[in-house]
C-alpha cells in the first residue's frame, strides 16, 4: 500500500501510531508534548487515537521538536 492509496482514516491512524512510537522512544509524555506544541493534552490524545491530524503549524512545531530532541540525545 502506498501513501496515495491511504484513506483519510488510515492516514490519521498511521500518523497516530508513528507519533506514539516517537513519544515512547523519546520518553515524552502527552502533557510534555502538548506543552511544547502549544496545544491541549486532549488534542495530543486525539492525534494518538487517529481521530484527527494536526494542522500545518503544529506539524512544523512537532518536526522541529523531534529533530531538536533527537539531536541532543545523540
Amino acid at each position: 500500500m502506498t501513501i496515495e492509496t491511504l484513506t483519510p482514516e488510515e492516514d490519521r491512524e498511521q500518523f497516530g501510531a508513528q507519533l506514539r512510537k516517537r513519544l515512547l522512544r523519546l520518553n515524552l509524555t502527552t502533557t510534555e508534548l502538548a506543552d511544547e506544541l502549544g496545544v491541549t493534552v486532549r488534542a495530543v490524545q486525539g492525534y494518538l487515537r487517529g481521530e484527527y491530524l494536526p494542522g500545518p503549524k503544529v506539524r512544523r512545531r512537532l518536526e522541529r521538536l523531534f529533530t531538536d530532541i533527537e539531536r541532543t540525545q545523540q
